[in-house]
């Protein structure tokens, strides 16, 4: 639903490189909340450090941000992206 997908994605691109950068070595995902006004059925961007590329996930309303990071990262372990 994004206007302009293209400058939104340099955008987060450009805060993800950032954030990891600043928060390394312990940073291992960043979040973008919603702009929705539910706070309940907010929806959120994670994005994970993935190798050398990154990894972007948006939350769906009926899981936790626990069990939806816990579940990436433990994913891109088994990959070897961590």
């Amino acid at each position: 639903n994004l206007k302009e997908p293209r400058k939104s994605a340099r955008i987060l691109l450009s805060c993800a490189k950032n954030a990891f950068a600043i928060g390394k070595p312990n940073m291992e995902y960043v979040v973008f909340p919603g702009n929705n006004q539910t706070v309940n059925n907010q929806k959120k961007l994670f994005i994970f450090l993935a190798d050398n590329s990154y990894l972007g996930v948006i939350k769906q309303k009926d899981i936790s941000d626990a069990a939806l990071t816990d579940n990436i990262l433990n994913l891109l372990i088994d990959l070897g992206s961590n």
